[in-house]
Protein backbone atom coordinates (compact mmCIF):
# COMPACT_ATOMS: atom_id res chain seq x y z
CA UNK A 1 0.00 0.00 0.00
CA UNK A 2 1.55 3.32 -1.08
CA UNK A 3 2.12 6.39 1.09
CA UNK A 4 -1.04 8.12 -0.05
CA UNK A 5 -3.21 5.29 1.21
CA UNK A 6 -1.06 4.46 4.25
CA UNK A 7 -0.74 1.15 6.02
CA UNK A 8 -3.36 -1.06 7.61
CA UNK A 9 -2.64 -0.01 11.21
CA UNK A 10 -5.13 2.88 11.07
CA UNK A 11 -7.84 0.64 9.62
CA UNK A 12 -7.35 -2.00 12.30
CA UNK A 13 -7.49 0.68 14.97
CA UNK A 14 -10.81 1.99 13.60
CA UNK A 15 -12.30 -1.50 13.59
CA UNK A 16 -11.19 -1.96 17.20
CA UNK A 17 -12.87 1.33 18.18
CA UNK A 18 -16.05 0.33 16.37
CA UNK A 19 -16.03 -2.96 18.30
CA UNK A 20 -15.72 -1.06 21.58
CA UNK A 21 -18.73 1.09 20.75
CA UNK A 22 -20.79 -1.86 19.53
CA UNK A 23 -20.13 -3.93 22.66
CA UNK A 24 -20.47 -1.11 25.20
CA UNK A 25 -23.42 -1.24 27.60
CA UNK A 26 -23.42 2.58 27.75
CA UNK A 27 -22.06 3.88 24.47
CA UNK A 28 -22.17 7.48 25.71
CA UNK A 29 -19.34 6.70 28.17
CA UNK A 30 -16.98 6.29 25.22
CA UNK A 31 -17.15 9.83 23.82
CA UNK A 32 -13.37 9.91 23.44
CA UNK A 33 -13.51 6.84 21.19
CA UNK A 34 -16.12 8.46 18.95
CA UNK A 35 -14.10 11.69 18.89
CA UNK A 36 -11.05 9.77 17.66
CA UNK A 37 -13.18 8.25 14.86
CA UNK A 38 -14.16 11.77 13.80
CA UNK A 39 -10.47 12.75 13.79
CA UNK A 40 -9.75 9.81 11.47
CA UNK A 41 -11.69 11.59 8.73
CA UNK A 42 -8.58 13.75 8.25
CA UNK A 43 -6.11 10.88 7.86
CA UNK A 44 -5.36 8.50 4.97
CA UNK A 45 -7.89 7.72 2.23
CA UNK A 46 -8.77 4.20 3.51
CA UNK A 47 -9.26 5.61 7.01
CA UNK A 48 -11.46 8.41 5.67
CA UNK A 49 -13.69 5.95 3.82
CA UNK A 50 -14.17 3.74 6.88
CA UNK A 51 -14.47 6.68 9.27
CA UNK A 52 -17.28 8.16 7.17
CA UNK A 53 -19.31 4.99 7.73
CA UNK A 54 -18.55 4.80 11.45
CA UNK A 55 -19.23 8.48 12.13
CA UNK A 56 -22.70 8.01 10.66
CA UNK A 57 -23.31 4.64 12.32
CA UNK A 58 -22.77 5.91 15.87
CA UNK A 59 -23.96 9.45 15.22
CA UNK A 60 -27.16 9.15 17.26
CA UNK A 61 -25.35 7.97 20.41
CA UNK A 62 -23.26 11.15 20.72
CA UNK A 63 -25.52 14.20 20.35
CA UNK A 64 -23.00 16.47 22.06
CA UNK A 65 -20.59 15.85 19.16
CA UNK A 66 -23.09 16.32 16.33
CA UNK A 67 -21.55 19.58 15.15
CA UNK A 68 -18.08 18.09 14.80
CA UNK A 69 -19.45 14.94 13.17
CA UNK A 70 -21.55 16.89 10.64
CA UNK A 71 -18.58 19.10 9.78
CA UNK A 72 -16.45 16.00 9.26
CA UNK A 73 -19.02 14.44 6.91
CA UNK A 74 -19.33 17.71 4.97
CA UNK A 75 -15.54 17.85 4.57
CA UNK A 76 -15.52 14.30 3.24
CA UNK A 77 -18.30 15.16 0.77
CA UNK A 78 -15.72 17.46 -0.86
CA UNK A 79 -12.82 15.02 -0.70
CA UNK A 80 -10.78 14.59 -3.93
CA UNK A 81 -11.35 10.81 -3.82
CA UNK A 82 -14.73 9.92 -5.35
CA UNK A 83 -15.36 6.67 -3.38
CA UNK A 84 -14.67 8.61 -0.18
CA UNK A 85 -17.21 11.23 -1.21
CA UNK A 86 -19.80 8.54 -1.94
CA UNK A 87 -19.27 6.99 1.53
CA UNK A 88 -19.67 10.41 3.14
CA UNK A 89 -22.83 11.14 1.13
CA UNK A 90 -24.36 7.86 2.23
CA UNK A 91 -23.24 8.70 5.77
CA UNK A 92 -25.17 11.97 5.59
CA UNK A 93 -28.35 10.02 4.84
CA UNK A 94 -27.78 7.72 7.81
CA UNK A 95 -26.97 10.59 10.19
CA UNK A 96 -30.03 12.54 9.09
CA UNK A 97 -32.28 9.55 9.44
CA UNK A 98 -31.02 8.95 12.99
CA UNK A 99 -31.17 12.63 14.05
CA UNK A 100 -33.71 14.77 12.15
CA UNK A 101 -32.47 17.99 13.76
CA UNK A 102 -29.40 17.97 11.46
CA UNK A 103 -31.34 17.24 8.25
CA UNK A 104 -31.53 20.83 7.03
CA UNK A 105 -27.78 21.36 7.39
CA UNK A 106 -26.91 18.07 5.72
CA UNK A 107 -29.41 18.55 2.91
CA UNK A 108 -27.87 21.94 2.19
CA UNK A 109 -24.52 20.42 1.25
CA UNK A 110 -26.19 17.53 -0.60
CA UNK A 111 -28.18 19.91 -2.80
CA UNK A 112 -24.88 21.54 -3.75
CA UNK A 113 -23.63 18.11 -4.76
CA UNK A 114 -26.38 17.76 -7.38
CA UNK A 115 -23.81 19.36 -9.66
CA UNK A 116 -21.70 16.20 -9.50
CA UNK A 117 -20.89 14.66 -12.86
CA UNK A 118 -19.93 11.16 -11.76
CA UNK A 119 -23.00 8.94 -12.17
CA UNK A 120 -22.30 6.83 -9.05
CA UNK A 121 -21.83 9.96 -6.96
CA UNK A 122 -24.91 11.72 -8.35
CA UNK A 123 -27.05 8.64 -7.70
CA UNK A 124 -25.79 8.55 -4.11
CA UNK A 125 -26.67 12.22 -3.67
CA UNK A 126 -30.21 11.76 -4.98
CA UNK A 127 -30.84 8.68 -2.84
CA UNK A 128 -29.49 10.48 0.23
CA UNK A 129 -31.75 13.48 -0.40
CA UNK A 130 -34.77 11.24 -0.90
CA UNK A 131 -34.01 9.63 2.45
CA UNK A 132 -33.70 13.03 4.15
CA UNK A 133 -36.98 14.22 2.60
CA UNK A 134 -38.77 11.24 4.14
CA UNK A 135 -37.12 11.99 7.47
CA UNK A 136 -37.87 15.74 7.53
CA UNK A 137 -39.70 17.02 4.46
CA UNK A 138 -40.05 20.54 5.87
CA UNK A 139 -36.35 20.95 6.67
CA UNK A 140 -35.15 19.42 3.42
CA UNK A 141 -37.44 21.49 1.22
CA UNK A 142 -36.59 24.64 3.20
CA UNK A 143 -32.95 24.03 2.33
CA UNK A 144 -33.85 23.41 -1.33
CA UNK A 145 -35.98 26.55 -1.66
CA UNK A 146 -33.38 28.68 0.09
CA UNK A 147 -30.81 27.50 -2.42
CA UNK A 148 -33.11 28.37 -5.30
CA UNK A 149 -33.65 31.81 -3.78
CA UNK A 150 -29.90 32.36 -3.89
CA UNK A 151 -30.40 32.45 -7.67
CA UNK A 152 -27.21 30.67 -8.67
CA UNK A 153 -28.03 29.99 -12.28
CA UNK A 154 -25.54 27.13 -12.55
CA UNK A 155 -27.33 25.17 -9.83
CA UNK A 156 -30.94 26.37 -10.08
CA UNK A 157 -31.73 24.17 -13.07
CA UNK A 158 -30.66 21.01 -11.24
CA UNK A 159 -32.41 22.04 -8.04
CA UNK A 160 -35.68 22.56 -9.90
CA UNK A 161 -35.19 19.31 -11.83
CA UNK A 162 -34.86 17.48 -8.50
CA UNK A 163 -38.03 19.16 -7.27
CA UNK A 164 -39.85 18.00 -10.39
CA UNK A 165 -38.52 14.44 -10.56
CA UNK A 166 -38.23 13.51 -6.88
CA UNK A 167 -40.53 15.76 -4.85
CA UNK A 168 -43.66 16.23 -6.97
CA UNK A 169 -44.33 12.46 -7.33
CA UNK A 170 -44.39 12.03 -3.53
CA UNK A 171 -46.05 15.34 -2.57
CA UNK A 172 -49.40 13.67 -1.81
CA UNK A 173 -47.67 11.18 0.46
CA UNK A 174 -45.28 13.46 2.39
CA UNK A 175 -46.59 17.02 2.15
CA UNK A 176 -50.38 16.84 1.91
CA UNK A 177 -50.98 14.96 5.21
CA UNK A 178 -49.35 17.80 7.21
CA UNK A 179 -51.12 21.16 7.21
CA UNK A 180 -48.17 22.92 8.85
CA UNK A 181 -45.82 21.68 6.12
CA UNK A 182 -48.27 22.76 3.39
CA UNK A 183 -48.53 26.27 4.82
CA UNK A 184 -44.74 26.46 5.05
CA UNK A 185 -44.35 25.29 1.45
CA UNK A 186 -46.92 27.88 0.32
CA UNK A 187 -44.89 30.66 1.96
CA UNK A 188 -41.70 29.41 0.28
CA UNK A 189 -43.45 29.21 -3.09
CA UNK A 190 -44.73 32.77 -2.72
CA UNK A 191 -41.18 34.01 -2.17
CA UNK A 192 -39.83 32.24 -5.23
CA UNK A 193 -42.63 33.04 -7.69
CA UNK A 194 -42.78 36.71 -6.74
CA UNK A 195 -38.99 37.25 -6.54
CA UNK A 196 -38.11 35.50 -9.80
CA UNK A 197 -39.85 37.17 -12.73
CA UNK A 198 -37.39 35.53 -15.12
CA UNK A 199 -38.44 31.93 -14.46
CA UNK A 200 -38.81 29.91 -17.62
CA UNK A 201 -42.29 28.57 -18.31
CA UNK A 202 -41.13 25.01 -17.58
CA UNK A 203 -39.67 26.06 -14.22
CA UNK A 204 -42.80 28.06 -13.43
CA UNK A 205 -44.91 24.99 -14.23
CA UNK A 206 -43.02 22.92 -11.65
CA UNK A 207 -43.69 25.39 -8.84
CA UNK A 208 -47.35 25.85 -9.78
CA UNK A 209 -47.78 22.06 -9.94
CA UNK A 210 -46.44 21.79 -6.39
CA UNK A 211 -48.75 24.61 -5.36
CA UNK A 212 -51.77 22.87 -6.87
CA UNK A 213 -50.97 19.68 -4.94
CA UNK A 214 -51.62 21.48 -1.65
CA UNK A 215 -55.00 20.89 -0.06
CA UNK A 216 -55.06 23.86 2.33
CA UNK A 217 -57.10 25.92 -0.14
CA UNK A 218 -60.50 24.79 1.10
CA UNK A 219 -63.54 27.03 1.55
CA UNK A 220 -62.61 30.67 2.05
CA UNK A 221 -58.90 29.83 2.05
CA UNK A 222 -58.98 29.55 -1.73
CA UNK A 223 -59.00 33.36 -1.85
CA UNK A 224 -55.42 33.29 -0.60
CA UNK A 225 -54.51 31.21 -3.64
CA UNK A 226 -56.36 33.51 -6.05
CA UNK A 227 -54.80 36.63 -4.50
CA UNK A 228 -51.38 35.05 -4.85
CA UNK A 229 -51.96 34.08 -8.48
CA UNK A 230 -53.08 37.64 -9.14
CA UNK A 231 -49.90 39.06 -7.56
CA UNK A 232 -47.69 36.71 -9.58
CA UNK A 233 -49.34 37.77 -12.84
CA UNK A 234 -50.15 41.41 -12.10
CA UNK A 235 -48.32 42.75 -15.16
CA UNK A 236 -50.09 41.21 -18.18
CA UNK A 237 -48.76 43.88 -20.54
CA UNK A 238 -45.61 41.83 -21.00
CA UNK A 239 -45.97 38.99 -23.49
CA UNK A 240 -43.72 36.64 -21.51
CA UNK A 241 -46.35 36.53 -18.77
CA UNK A 242 -49.04 35.11 -21.05
CA UNK A 243 -47.75 31.54 -20.89
CA UNK A 244 -47.25 31.74 -17.13
CA UNK A 245 -50.74 33.11 -16.66
CA UNK A 246 -52.07 30.22 -18.74
CA UNK A 247 -50.27 27.75 -16.46
CA UNK A 248 -51.74 29.43 -13.37
CA UNK A 249 -55.26 29.40 -14.74
CA UNK A 250 -55.06 25.79 -15.85
CA UNK A 251 -54.35 24.84 -12.23
CA UNK A 252 -56.84 27.35 -10.78
CA UNK A 253 -59.69 26.39 -13.12
CA UNK A 254 -60.90 23.37 -11.09
CA UNK A 255 -61.32 25.63 -8.05
CA UNK A 256 -63.54 27.92 -10.11
CA UNK A 257 -65.48 24.88 -11.29
CA UNK A 258 -66.03 23.91 -7.66
CA UNK A 259 -67.67 27.25 -6.96
CA UNK A 260 -64.81 29.59 -6.01
CA UNK A 261 -64.44 32.96 -7.66
CA UNK A 262 -62.08 35.93 -7.87
CA UNK A 263 -63.29 38.94 -9.79
CA UNK A 264 -59.92 40.67 -9.90
CA UNK A 265 -58.25 37.54 -11.27
CA UNK A 266 -60.99 37.19 -13.90
CA UNK A 267 -60.59 40.86 -14.84
CA UNK A 268 -56.83 40.38 -15.12
CA UNK A 269 -57.35 37.44 -17.48
CA UNK A 270 -59.82 39.42 -19.55
CA UNK A 271 -57.34 42.27 -19.84
CA UNK A 272 -54.64 39.88 -20.98
CA UNK A 273 -56.87 37.93 -23.39
CA UNK A 274 -58.28 40.99 -25.10
CA UNK A 275 -55.34 43.33 -24.56
CA UNK A 276 -53.40 42.17 -27.62
CA UNK A 277 -54.30 42.63 -31.25
CA UNK A 278 -53.59 39.11 -32.46
CA UNK A 279 -55.76 36.50 -30.78
CA UNK A 280 -54.67 33.76 -33.14
CA UNK A 281 -51.11 33.44 -31.86
CA UNK A 282 -50.54 30.09 -30.22
CA UNK A 283 -49.53 31.40 -26.81
CA UNK A 284 -52.55 33.67 -26.84
CA UNK A 285 -54.94 30.98 -28.05
CA UNK A 286 -54.07 28.67 -25.15
CA UNK A 287 -54.94 31.43 -22.68
CA UNK A 288 -58.17 32.16 -24.56
CA UNK A 289 -59.20 28.50 -24.29
CA UNK A 290 -58.65 28.49 -20.52
CA UNK A 291 -60.63 31.72 -20.22
CA UNK A 292 -63.37 30.11 -22.30
CA UNK A 293 -63.68 27.25 -19.82
CA UNK A 294 -63.57 29.74 -16.98
CA UNK A 295 -66.47 31.74 -18.42
CA UNK A 296 -68.97 29.00 -17.59
CA UNK A 297 -68.23 29.01 -13.87
CA UNK A 298 -66.62 32.32 -12.86
CA UNK A 299 -68.71 35.18 -11.58
CA UNK A 300 -67.96 38.45 -13.35
CA UNK A 301 -68.43 41.78 -11.58
CA UNK A 302 -68.74 43.69 -14.84
CA UNK A 303 -70.01 41.37 -17.61
CA UNK A 304 -70.53 44.41 -19.84
CA UNK A 305 -66.78 44.87 -20.29
CA UNK A 306 -66.18 41.25 -21.33
CA UNK A 307 -69.25 41.13 -23.60
CA UNK A 308 -68.12 44.32 -25.34
CA UNK A 309 -64.65 42.88 -25.93
CA UNK A 310 -66.08 39.62 -27.29
CA UNK A 311 -68.61 41.41 -29.49
CA UNK A 312 -65.91 43.69 -30.96
CA UNK A 313 -63.56 40.77 -31.64
CA UNK A 314 -66.26 38.78 -33.40
CA UNK A 315 -67.04 41.79 -35.57
CA UNK A 316 -63.35 42.17 -36.30
CA UNK A 317 -62.89 38.55 -37.37
CA UNK A 318 -66.19 37.94 -39.19
CA UNK A 319 -67.14 40.30 -42.06
CA UNK A 320 -70.74 41.37 -42.73
CA UNK A 321 -70.60 39.79 -46.18
CA UNK A 322 -68.12 37.75 -48.16
CA UNK A 323 -68.58 38.23 -51.88
CA UNK A 324 -65.33 36.45 -52.74
CA UNK A 325 -66.00 33.45 -50.44
CA UNK A 326 -62.26 33.32 -49.70
CA UNK A 327 -62.16 35.02 -46.30
CA UNK A 328 -60.34 32.77 -43.82
CA UNK A 329 -61.94 32.79 -40.39
CA UNK A 330 -60.17 31.25 -37.42
CA UNK A 331 -62.90 28.88 -36.26
CA UNK A 332 -60.96 27.89 -33.12
CA UNK A 333 -60.99 31.49 -31.91
CA UNK A 334 -64.62 32.04 -32.97
CA UNK A 335 -65.70 28.96 -31.00
CA UNK A 336 -64.09 30.45 -27.88
CA UNK A 337 -65.54 33.92 -28.40
CA UNK A 338 -69.08 32.67 -29.03
CA UNK A 339 -68.95 30.37 -26.01
CA UNK A 340 -67.78 33.22 -23.76
CA UNK A 341 -70.54 35.39 -25.23
CA UNK A 342 -73.20 32.79 -24.41
CA UNK A 343 -71.93 32.11 -20.87
CA UNK A 344 -71.37 35.73 -19.79
CA UNK A 345 -74.60 36.90 -21.46
CA UNK A 346 -76.52 34.52 -19.21
CA UNK A 347 -75.64 36.76 -16.27
CA UNK A 348 -77.52 39.74 -17.73
CA UNK A 349 -79.20 39.58 -21.17
CA UNK A 350 -80.15 43.27 -20.93
CA UNK A 351 -76.47 44.06 -21.44
CA UNK A 352 -76.47 41.98 -24.62
CA UNK A 353 -79.24 44.17 -26.02
CA UNK A 354 -77.29 47.34 -25.29
CA UNK A 355 -74.13 45.95 -26.90
CA UNK A 356 -75.43 43.96 -29.89
CA UNK A 357 -79.15 44.72 -30.26
CA UNK A 358 -80.06 41.07 -29.60
CA UNK A 359 -82.27 39.89 -26.73
CA UNK A 360 -84.88 42.62 -26.77
CA UNK A 361 -86.18 43.17 -23.23
CA UNK A 362 -89.65 41.69 -22.65
CA UNK A 363 -91.00 45.04 -21.49
CA UNK A 364 -89.84 46.83 -24.65
CA UNK A 365 -92.17 46.91 -27.65
CA UNK A 366 -90.81 46.68 -31.20
CA UNK A 367 -91.80 50.29 -31.84
CA UNK A 368 -89.78 51.41 -28.82
CA UNK A 369 -86.48 50.03 -30.12
CA UNK A 370 -84.18 52.83 -31.23
CA UNK A 371 -82.57 52.89 -34.68
CA UNK A 372 -79.06 52.35 -33.30
CA UNK A 373 -80.08 49.11 -31.58
CA UNK A 374 -81.83 47.92 -34.74
CA UNK A 375 -78.72 48.70 -36.79
CA UNK A 376 -76.52 46.79 -34.33
CA UNK A 377 -78.81 43.76 -34.42
CA UNK A 378 -78.98 43.77 -38.21
CA UNK A 379 -75.21 44.10 -38.49
CA UNK A 380 -74.52 41.31 -35.97
CA UNK A 381 -77.08 38.97 -37.51
CA UNK A 382 -75.46 39.47 -40.93
CA UNK A 383 -72.15 38.30 -39.53
CA UNK A 384 -73.81 35.37 -37.77
CA UNK A 385 -75.56 34.36 -40.99
CA UNK A 386 -72.21 34.36 -42.78
CA UNK A 387 -70.77 32.18 -40.01
CA UNK A 388 -73.69 29.78 -40.32
CA UNK A 389 -73.15 29.51 -44.06
CA UNK A 390 -69.44 28.90 -43.70
CA UNK A 391 -69.83 26.35 -40.93
CA UNK A 392 -72.52 24.48 -42.88
CA UNK A 393 -70.21 24.26 -45.91
CA UNK A 394 -67.26 23.29 -43.75
CA UNK A 395 -69.20 20.56 -41.94
CA UNK A 396 -70.19 19.05 -45.27
CA UNK A 397 -66.61 19.05 -46.55
CA UNK A 398 -65.17 17.66 -43.31
CA UNK A 399 -67.79 14.91 -43.12
CA UNK A 400 -66.84 13.74 -46.61
CA UNK A 401 -63.17 13.94 -45.73
CA UNK A 402 -63.72 11.89 -42.57
CA UNK A 403 -65.56 9.21 -44.53
CA UNK A 404 -62.71 9.09 -47.01
CA UNK A 405 -60.09 8.78 -44.28
CA UNK A 406 -62.03 6.01 -42.59
CA UNK A 407 -62.20 4.08 -45.85
CA UNK A 408 -58.45 4.57 -46.30
CA UNK A 409 -57.85 3.43 -42.71
CA UNK A 410 -55.91 6.60 -42.08
CA UNK A 411 -53.67 7.11 -39.07
CA UNK A 412 -55.18 8.15 -35.76
CA UNK A 413 -53.70 11.66 -35.76
CA UNK A 414 -55.30 12.36 -39.15
CA UNK A 415 -58.72 11.21 -37.97
CA UNK A 416 -58.36 13.12 -34.72
CA UNK A 417 -57.53 16.40 -36.48
CA UNK A 418 -60.59 16.15 -38.72
CA UNK A 419 -62.85 15.13 -35.83
CA UNK A 420 -61.77 18.14 -33.78
CA UNK A 421 -62.30 20.46 -36.75
CA UNK A 422 -65.73 18.94 -37.31
CA UNK A 423 -66.64 19.32 -33.66
CA UNK A 424 -65.47 22.95 -33.70
CA UNK A 425 -67.63 23.73 -36.74
CA UNK A 426 -70.71 22.04 -35.25
CA UNK A 427 -70.29 23.94 -32.00
CA UNK A 428 -70.14 27.26 -33.82
CA UNK A 429 -73.19 26.41 -35.90
CA UNK A 430 -75.19 25.46 -32.81
CA UNK A 431 -74.31 28.69 -30.98
CA UNK A 432 -75.00 30.82 -34.07
CA UNK A 433 -78.37 29.18 -34.76
CA UNK A 434 -79.45 29.82 -31.17
CA UNK A 435 -78.64 33.53 -31.53
CA UNK A 436 -80.47 33.73 -34.87
CA UNK A 437 -83.75 32.34 -33.53
CA UNK A 438 -86.75 34.74 -33.53
CA UNK A 439 -86.35 34.68 -29.77
CA UNK A 440 -82.56 34.30 -29.24
CA UNK A 441 -81.47 31.60 -26.82
CA UNK A 442 -78.25 30.88 -24.96
CA UNK A 443 -76.41 27.57 -25.13
CA UNK A 444 -75.84 25.86 -21.79
CA UNK A 445 -72.82 23.83 -20.77
CA UNK A 446 -74.94 20.67 -20.91
CA UNK A 447 -75.87 21.27 -24.54
CA UNK A 448 -72.36 21.83 -25.86
CA UNK A 449 -68.94 20.33 -25.26
CA UNK A 450 -65.98 22.45 -26.25
CA UNK A 451 -63.99 20.90 -29.07
CA UNK A 452 -60.81 20.33 -27.04
CA UNK A 453 -62.59 18.70 -24.09
CA UNK A 454 -64.27 15.38 -23.56
CA UNK A 455 -67.96 15.45 -22.53
CA UNK A 456 -66.93 14.39 -19.03
CA UNK A 457 -64.47 17.31 -18.67
CA UNK A 458 -67.01 19.83 -19.92
CA UNK A 459 -69.59 19.17 -17.17
CA UNK A 460 -69.61 21.78 -14.48
CA UNK A 461 -69.21 20.05 -11.08
CA UNK A 462 -71.88 20.55 -8.45
CA UNK A 463 -71.16 23.56 -6.29
CA UNK A 464 -70.11 21.84 -3.12
CA UNK A 465 -67.46 22.77 -0.62
CA UNK A 466 -64.28 23.68 -2.41
CA UNK A 467 -61.58 21.06 -2.23
CA UNK A 468 -58.38 20.37 -4.08
CA UNK A 469 -59.47 18.85 -7.41
CA UNK A 470 -57.57 16.52 -9.65
CA UNK A 471 -56.09 18.33 -12.58
CA UNK A 472 -57.36 17.54 -16.06
CA UNK A 473 -54.81 17.21 -18.82
CA UNK A 474 -55.94 18.82 -22.02
CA UNK A 475 -54.34 18.05 -25.38
CA UNK A 476 -52.62 20.84 -27.22
CA UNK A 477 -54.64 21.45 -30.37
CA UNK A 478 -53.60 23.84 -33.10
CA UNK A 479 -56.15 26.55 -33.96
CA UNK A 480 -58.38 25.41 -36.81
CA UNK A 481 -59.01 27.64 -39.81
CA UNK A 482 -61.65 26.21 -42.21
CA UNK A 483 -60.67 25.65 -45.84
CA UNK A 484 -61.61 28.13 -48.56
CA UNK A 485 -62.10 27.49 -52.28
CA UNK A 486 -58.42 27.99 -52.99
CA UNK A 487 -57.22 25.55 -50.36
CA UNK A 488 -54.58 22.97 -51.10
CA UNK A 489 -56.49 19.75 -50.49
CA UNK A 490 -53.43 17.59 -49.98
CA UNK A 491 -53.24 16.31 -46.42
CA UNK A 492 -49.69 16.40 -45.07
CA UNK A 493 -48.69 13.73 -42.64
CA UNK A 494 -47.23 14.80 -39.35
CA UNK A 495 -43.43 14.04 -39.26
CA UNK A 496 -43.21 12.38 -36.91
CA UNK A 497 -12.37 15.03 -18.84
CA UNK A 498 -15.11 15.25 -16.32
CA UNK A 499 -15.08 17.17 -13.10
CA UNK A 500 -15.66 15.54 -9.73
CA UNK A 501 -17.28 17.38 -6.88
CA UNK A 502 -13.95 17.89 -5.17
CA UNK A 503 -12.92 20.06 -8.12
CA UNK A 504 -16.32 21.70 -8.38
CA UNK A 505 -16.08 22.99 -4.84
CA UNK A 506 -12.38 23.77 -4.87
CA UNK A 507 -13.00 27.48 -5.48
CA UNK A 508 -16.18 27.75 -3.45
CA UNK A 509 -15.11 26.46 -0.06
CA UNK A 510 -17.27 24.18 1.97
CA UNK A 511 -20.49 25.98 1.18
CA UNK A 512 -21.89 25.65 4.68
CA UNK A 513 -24.51 27.92 6.14
CA UNK A 514 -24.87 28.99 9.71
CA UNK A 515 -28.26 27.77 10.77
Amino acid sequence: INAEYGGMEGIDELYNKAEILSNADKTSEHAAVYRSIIEATKKTTPEKKLAAQLVAKYFKQFPEQHDQAVDALIDLCEDPDMPTRVNAIRGCAVAGRESPEVVEKLSDILFQLLQAEEILELDAVKHALESLIRTDVKGTLTSLFNRILEDQSESRDKDIAFLKDKVLPIANELIVPHKEVQEHIFELLKKILIVFEDLKVGEFQVFISLLSSLTIFDGDNVNALFDFLYDVNSNPDKLQYVEKLTVCLTHALPYFQKGASSSKLVNLISKCVFGFDELGESYKHNLLRVFTELSSCAKVDDPSDILTHVYNHINKIVPISDTSSTTAINFSVIECLLYIFHQVAAQDTSLVFKISGLFTPKDKAETDIDDESKKKAEDFKSRLLLLKQKTTNTIEKLSKKLDSLNKQKAEEHQLSAVNVALKTSKNIKLMVENLLKPTPALVTTRALTLSWLSPRDNKRPAEKQISNPRQTKRPKIQPYVPPNRKENRQHNKNPNQRKGVGQLFASRGRGRRNR
